[in-house]
């Protein structure tokens, strides 16, 4: 019977943590040909939380994806900001969203702490952006 318990446990804990994790997000910035594929993402619930993300930045005019790191985090309005690194590639990138994940998103790019370029940026199907 002890066996029989710690199966059922292990499994009920097995899918808590299945459900816990986010699912993948695709951002779309087509103004700048940019693409953020962000792994398992979950988003912060209540105001002042954060959470670290991690994903690729895909663009139109390279041939490779770059890695990405960064933190969401949520205000206490209800807003999303979302602060990404473009590593190997040295580019800042700052998301105002809402909850759909939609929103404006800026580059600084050269490191002299001043907006390069602006946009807006819409949450895409993730199936439609890495289809062959």
């Amino acid at each position: 019977m002890p066996l029989l318990r710690i199966a059922v446990l292990l499994l009920t804990l097995c899918f808590a943590t299945a459900a816990a994790a986010g699912g993948d997000v695709c951002l779309i910035d087509s103004g700048n040909e940019a693409a953020f594929v962000l792994k398992r993402l979950k988003l912060p619930k209540r105001p002042g939380d954060s959470v670290s993300v991690s994903g690729l930045g895909l663009t139109g005019t390279s041939a490779t994806s770059l890695p990405l790191s960064g933190t969401l985090i949520r205000d206490f309005d209800g807003g999303l900001f979302l602060g990404l690194t473009r590593h190997f590639q040295r580019c800042l990138i700052g998301f105002v969203l809402d909850e759909t994940l939609s929103g404006s998103v800026s580059y600084d790019c050269n490191l002299d702490s001043a907006n390069d370029t602006t946009g807006s940026v819409a949450s895409i199907d993730c199936e439609t952006l890495l289809a062959p």
